[in-house]
């Protein structure tokens, strides 16, 4: 893109790829890259980006309400775009709130939140609780999950992910006030 010398061309092209592959991921992804570089090393014009920044809201807010968004394997990452791009963020929690009434949702949302840090000799996994807070709280998701789960109808990879997510909330409820 870089090789197309006049910023408006590119800008032009760049929004019709965008809007034409539906990619939200790699849109949010390039709204804020945007947002990050300088002024005279950027692809889009800002008006365009704006542009380019509603559509992408609109986008996940239409995701959202079709179900598509709910076991996007980005969902989390999307909430924060949606929750940064959004004034108030309460879309984004409402979402939430309708996604994790259920197991599946709750599964889906806790696998999200899922970071995964690659050592020299091991792989390992931890909730990002804070994230998670963001949008819901631990005990609203331990209320549906332990009311409602038939751990016979997981996959090996949801039970992994549930008991990780007993596991933080049990860490999370013996921590003193001052640190949660």
């Amino acid at each position: 893109m870089k090789r197309i010398g006049r910023i408006k061309e590119r800008s032009q092209i760049l929004k019709r790829s965008i809007k034409n592959s539906g990619a939200l991921y790699f849109c949010a992804d390039f709204i804020l890259a945007h947002e990050k570089t300088e002024e005279n090393n950027r692809l889009l014009i800002d008006s365009d980006a704006d542009l380019l920044k509603n559509w992408f809201l609109q986008a996940i807010i239409d995701a959202g309400h079709s179900g598509n968004l709910n076991n996007h394997r980005k969902l989390m990452h999307l909430l924060l775009f949606w929750e940064k791009f959004d004034d108030s963020g309460e879309e984004a929690r409402k979402f939430v709130r309708e996604l994790t009434k259920t197991v599946e949702g709750c599964i889906a949302y806790i696998n999200t939140a899922v970071v995964i840090s690659y050592g020299e000799e091991s792989i390992t996994e931890r909730l990002a609780i804070d994230t998670i807070e963001k949008f819901t709280t631990l005990n609203k998701l331990s209320k549906v999950l332990h009311s409602k789960i038939d751990v016979s109808q997981l996959s090996m990879q949801e039970i992994s992910r549930f008991k990780m997510f007993r596991k933080s909330l049990e860490l999370h409820q013996n921590l003193p006030k001052s640190q949660k």
